[in-house]
């Protein structure tokens, strides 16, 4: 069984040129993934939005958390799982900016651990355990330790620069394990905003389907980060790489459904434009308020365009939980879940 060791992961680690090569070939390939997302969406908010719902998705899959599509788009409704992905969405899509420090991390995890004893963390039974229920790692119990390495995260995350850095990162938050529960949806979601800031990329990516796609690997890399680093790094590329090249399968398919619907869209009323045609299209769920609001739109126009929609063979699903209907297009659904399907 693994022991907690400070200094090793406190050292500086020597990364193999094959390694910062491939790193650099993953990094010149996010950036082609933002040109393309970019070209497609109207705005990266649009782009968040769908991948908030993806990333949320599978991040709690991975902890066995099994949430649905629905789900993770009507994060109000009153179930166990919409609560529990609700911190994660919303950290995502709303608060993309938000600074990565001490004060956001304890205020996630004050959410996410709401209803968790967190005195278990220190219980000497604490750590992470295999199919037959054996620890196969035990992170330090040593409360003090456990603040004081935290502090040299919060630190070191602060000055990476690049890909290597945040993968490091990663291994080193998911080694210092810090909470009793949510370590690794905490620890992935500061992986996408580290994404977000050190690398510029200005969209949320489906990281979290690639890690639970390759389960084994991604337990693999923290598994031989201790004896092989650089082996760790080149596990983390190789399941970066994977939801890339997926995630460009799934925008070119967006983008002939666009164009496919994008005029059936607009014949349904002449107050909808190309902008209009695309944000009803590449919206999950739009909302008869948000039309309200922002268009001055009446609730008898919405209708007729939505009646209009489905007329014209567009898979809409009205949904009345009030007076506010949600319409929710089950065409977008298929196309995300043929993509990133379980």
């Amino acid at each position: 069984m693994e022991k907690w060791d400070l200094n090793y992961w406190t050292s500086q680690f020597k990364i193999k040129e094959d390694v910062w090569e491939k790193s650099l070939f993953i990094q010149q390939k996010l950036g082609k993934l933002d040109i393309i997302m970019s070209e497609i969406f109207l705005n990266s908010k649009m782009a968040s939005r769908i991948f908030a719902f993806i990333e949320s998705k599978y991040s709690s899959k991975i902890e066995g958390i099994y949430t649905t599509l629905f789900e993770n788009v009507n994060t109000g409704i009153s179930s166990k799982n919409a609560n529990l992905i609700k911190p994660i969405v919303d950290s995502l899509f709303n608060k993309e900016k938000e600074k990565i420090n001490k004060i956001y991390i304890d205020k996630l995890e004050k959410i996410l651990n709401e209803n968790q004893n967190k005195k278990k963390r220190w219980n000497s039974k604490f750590g992470i355990y295999d199919s037959k229920n054996q620890k196969k790692y035990e992170p330090s119990l040593d409360k003090k330790e456990v603040e004081k390495f935290m502090d040299f995260f919060y630190s070191k995350i602060q000055n990476d620069k690049n890909l290597i850095d945040i993968i490091i990162s990663h291994i080193i938050f998911e080694k210092i394990h810090p909470f009793v529960d949510a370590n690794g949806r905490i620890g992935r979601l500061i992986f996408q905003k580290q994404l977000i800031k050190r690398m510029h990329f200005t969209k949320i990516v489906p990281l979290s389907w690639s890690i639970y796609k390759n389960n084994y690997l991604y337990y693999e890399a923290f598994n031989v980060a201790r004896k092989d680093i650089n082996q760790a790094i080149s596990i983390f590329l190789d399941i970066i790489e994977n939801f890339i090249i997926v995630t460009i399968d799934f925008i070119e398919e967006l983008k002939l459904y666009f164009e496919d619907n994008k005029e059936k869209v607009i014949s349904c009323s002449f107050k909808i434009d190309e902008i209009m045609a695309k944000k009803i299209l590449f919206s999950i769920q739009s909302k008869k308020r948000y039309f309200i609001n922002k268009y001055k739109w009446n609730t008898r126009t919405i209708d007729k365009i939505f009646d209009c929609l489905i007329e014209n063979d567009l898979n809409f699903n009205i949904r009345k939980f009030s007076r506010e209907k949600l319409y929710w297009n089950i065409d977008l659904e298929t196309i995300i879940d043929f993509h990133f399907r379980e």
